[in-house]
């Protein structure tokens, strides 16, 4: 896995882990593979971030 995470990617990647799922996991492992990420943690928010947080959609 290493060899994989060697040279970062530069395109920009968006990633969102809602609080009560992923949490923040979501946005630490795109850091670790990339350069350009955006993203955090949904509040109130499981795993089903497009029924439970239409808003934030």
């Amino acid at each position: 896995m290493r060899e994989l995470t060697a040279e970062k990617l530069t395109v920009p990647m968006m990633a969102w882990g809602g609080r009560s799922s992923f949490g923040s996991h979501c946005i630490d492992s795109a850091k670790a593979i990339a350069t350009n990420v955006h993203g955090g943690v949904i509040e109130e928010c499981g795993h089903w971030v497009f029924q439970e947080r239409t808003d934030f959609i």
